[in-house]
């Protein structure tokens, strides 16, 4: 309890795909009203029906505040870094969530290419619940929910105290089942605007059911006042404070920057080089994939440099966009990792370097995450650091998120 006479509203990060995003939900037996909100993918989707279903429940009280990260093309290794990081957009900060919703549909793995879909999701999930388990530098983890539309009915999620897996698979068939507009619902999509309504209700249900359970096994206890918490994060310097990367920007409708000035604005502190890198902006690969760093000619190049890093970086986290069209399908980077530790007045650099393709043979466009570690050439506190990225290939490159962290 940060204000234990005026409790702030749960807050509430919700993680997913196409379908937690919004996408299809104005498909519904119904007709919409002309002008009526529910057109807006981001008012039809579920995160915004639970939002709303749990504070009218509430009486009116603003009791949960939930802001939707759901980005099509992505999946739970995309997020895990960002999560295990830190890195969340403003309205998040400095506390961050109390409980993040993972709503990963066996669609959104399939679409990003996974062989074995039960497989994929289970160890994501379980790298996924590691990585939040450590993450809150302000105090406890989130309470974590896992969405599982998993067909057999096993449970994917395995050993952690704060995990609520529901699986919603049957039910949710029966709703298919009897509203025909599903029917039309695109096949990368598991539902449409009654899914929307029904999950938000099973959701609220839930929560609910597990609330009063621990409310009622509470109070067979003996009665003690919850004492005031003194927060370890005052405000999001402090929160920046804490946080585990040297360098680190994620760009997207929910990511610590919206817009190529942002993204120049924070990178540009950093930058000793740049020949044909830009941050622009384009909509041909998705609203969530319009802003990143974009190689505009054959051969560009970028350095950043840090100098005497205060945090060692022992990981390399890219975003980046993978698309079947023209301007990207034969895009290629090299990215490399010089550290000098200055020992001794040493001037070696030790160099870790790699190249990631910009294309795929998939008809949609991902956003694509990678993750490199660097164990024995992690760079060390006190160390300088240049991290150079080339493009290599026949077309543009694009690149939505960089972290370089502990």
């Amino acid at each position: 309890l940060y204000d234990a006479k005026n409790p702030p509203p749960l807050r509430v990060a919700v993680l997913g795909g196409a379908e937690t995003e919004g996408q299809g939900c104005d498909i519904a037996s119904v007709p919409l009203p002309e002008g009526s909100i529910m057109a807006n993918p981001m008012y039809c989707s579920w995160p915004y029906r639970f939002e709303q279903l749990v504070n009218k429940l509430a009486g009116g009280v603003k009791l949960a505040e939930v802001t939707n990260l759901a980005e099509d093309g992505t999946d739970t290794a995309f997020m895990t870094p960002l999560l295990r990081n830190w890195i969340y957009p403003q309205s998040l900060l400095p506390h961050g969530p109390d409980i993040i919703i993972n709503a990963y549909t066996s669609k959104d793995y399939s679409s990003y290419g996974a062989v074995s879909v039960k497989d994929t999701e289970k160890n994501e999930m379980e790298a996924f619940i590691s990585g939040v388990e450590g993450s809150n530098p302000c105090g406890d983890p989130p309470l974590i929910v896992h969405l599982d539309d998993s067909t057999d009915g096993s449970a994917t999620v395995v050993g952690a105290d704060h995990v609520l897996s529901l699986q919603y698979k049957t039910p949710m068939a029966k709703v298919i089942k009897t509203d025909k507009a599903t029917k039309t619902v695109p096949n990368h999509l598991p539902f449409g605007m009654a899914g929307h309504l029904a999950l938000s209700w099973m959701l609220t249900f839930a929560l609910g059911d597990m609330a009063l359970h621990h409310c009622s096994s509470a109070q067979s206890k003996a009665q003690v006042v919850p004492a005031v918490i003194e927060s370890k994060c005052k405000d999001s310097d402090a929160a920046d404070a804490e946080r585990r990367c040297v360098f680190a920007f994620f760009a997207g409708p929910m990511g610590t920057v919206t817009r190529p000035s942002q993204i120049q604005e924070y990178v540009a502190p950093y930058v000793v080089e740049n020949t044909g890198w830009q941050a622009t902006t384009d909509m041909s690969t998705g609203f969530s994939r319009k802003s990143g760093l974009v190689a505009m000619q054959p051969g560009a190049k970028i350095v950043f440099q840090f100098q005497d890093i205060a945090k060692e970086i022992r990981y390399i986290n890219l975003m980046t966009l993978r698309s079947n069209a023209d301007e990207w399908k034969d895009g290629k980077a090299k990215f490399s990792l010089l550290v000098n530790d200055k020992k001794a007045g040493s001037k070696d650099w030790l160099e870790t370097s790699f190249e990631i393709e910009g294309g795929h043979k998939s008809p949609t466009h991902i956003t694509y995450h990678f993750g490199f570690d660097l164990k024995d050439n992690t760079a060390k506190v006190g160390s300088n650091v240049v991290f150079r990225i080339e493009s290599v290939g026949a077309t543009s490159f694009k690149i939505l998120g960089i972290m370089l962290c502990s």
